[in-house]
């Protein structure tokens, strides 16, 4: 008899802890049914943990000038970090992104930023954030972080 007891009171304690684990993973509110258990992750999506890459097909480069001459010229590889199954969205405004990274680059050439030293932490902080926020006004969410693979100056 007592083997049962043992044995109903570990039931027991396994479906009250069930029960109690459902109703803390919903914020205290029990789901009433399965339906609108998934309804409400779905709601809060976690953030996720496996990205891809999209590598343009080709390199930016850049005209650095200096009194109205083309002395050297930026030449840079970027890199999209998407999450994963984002690839094809991102391959498909590849031509609109790619713009907007041109932009900036020529503006920041333009204002003296590569001149120097480009590889100062300021100077690229900057550049990463545009580029950033450029690919965010494009894809959205979509863009975890604009990567620089390669970024050279090569001088005339």
């Amino acid at each position: 008899m007592k083997p049962v007891i043992l044995a109903a009171a570990g039931v027991i304690a396994l479906a009250g802890g069930a029960i109690a684990g459902t109703m803390l993973s919903s914020k205290g509110e029990p789901p009433t049914d399965m339906s609108a258990a998934m309804e409400q992750k779905t709601a809060h999506p976690d953030k996720p943990m496996h990205f891809e890459y999209v590598k343009f097909n080709s390199q930016f480069v850049v005209p650095l000038q200096t009194e109205g001459r083309v002395t050297a010229l930026l030449v840079a590889n970027l890199l999209l970090e998407v999450p994963e199954g984002s690839t094809e969205a991102a391959v498909i405004r590849e031509p609109r992104v790619r713009d907007e990274f041109l932009k900036i680059l020529f503006n920041m050439a333009a204002e003296g930023a590569f001149a120097e030293d480009l590889f100062a932490p300021e100077i690229q902080t900057e550049l990463r954030g545009r580029l950033l926020t450029a690919a965010r006004s494009i894809l959205g969410n979509q863009i975890n972080a604009v990567l620089i693979s390669d970024f050279l100056k090569q001088d005339r």
